[in-house]
């Protein structure tokens, strides 16, 4: 896996440039303000290179971000160093506890399918659970198993160009149907445009995906309530839609 890796780091905002950030930041603090208009500061669990974060942040809320990869760390630092309201942490999400609660939590970008086994995805809920305030709203989205079993996985290849760099992404996945686990291979061709340094980057990471059915368990299991689930920035699952986001709240 190279999510830690330092070279991943530095192009992680290029390779997802095309992530509407601003309009996820904005629907979910839509949803703050109608069901916990208190809210005032907000954790953010696999902050990645912290652009969430600094979006609650330029809100008004005071947000911690936590990141497992110490390179996402310092991109977050050394972006948003200017955001007062923002803190950036480096730490093992599994083994996380801040001795502090939270009026929000958010975990995006499907952190939770990087939980693999059973023991994971529990441990994911607890490290919530004790972080979250009564009353507290949670918001985090994973890979909907509907539609991977609909769409199945397989290969794609994808190019982002911007001033800075050219990118050539290959992913190729290795599906686990039994375990319900695809393992995402990928190769990526990384050319400065400046200095026209190529750079090949290889590695995988592994996603699990599930059926809603079985995260309501988990959350019930937890008290923790179901309040909506949808493709984010749409108010019902789109069709073929790979993730699905949620709303739940802590009883």
């Amino acid at each position: 896996m190279s999510y830690s890796n330092k070279k991943y780091a530095s192009i992680y905002d290029s390779l997802y440039s095309n992530k509407n950030y601003v309009k996820e930041v904005n629907y979910i603090i839509k949803n703050i303000k109608k069901k916990n208009k208190s809210a005032k500061n907000i954790l953010d669990l696999g902050c990645g290179t912290g652009t969430h974060a600094h979006l609650f942040g330029k809100k008004g809320y005071k947000t911690v971000g936590v990141d497992l990869s110490k390179s996402m760390i310092n991109e977050a630092k050394k972006k948003y160093k200017l955001n007062k309201n923002l803190k950036f942490i480096h730490h093992d999400l599994k083994k996380l506890n801040l001795k502090k609660k939270f009026d929000v939590v958010v975990a995006l970008f499907d952190i939770l399918s990087f939980q693999i086994s059973n023991s994971e995805v529990s441990q994911f809920f607890k490290i919530i659970n004790r972080h979250i305030n009564k009353g507290g709203l949670i918001f985090f989205d994973f890979w909907f198993k509907n539609t991977v079993i609909k769409i199945k996985p397989s290969q794609r290849t994808k190019m982002i160009k911007n001033k800075r760099y050219k990118i050539i992404r290959i992913t190729n996945p290795n599906w686990n149907k039994n375990k319900n686990i695809i393992k995402v291979n990928y190769k990526m061709l990384i050319q400065n445009r400046l200095s026209k340094k190529l750079d090949i980057l290889k590695g995988f990471h592994i996603m699990r995906y599930y059926a809603l059915k079985e995260i309501s368990k988990y959350l019930k299991n937890y008290n923790i309530k179901l309040l909506k689930y949808l493709t984010i920035l749409d108010n019902k699952i789109k069709k073929n839609s790979w993730s699905v986001f949620v709303i739940a709240k802590k009883s």
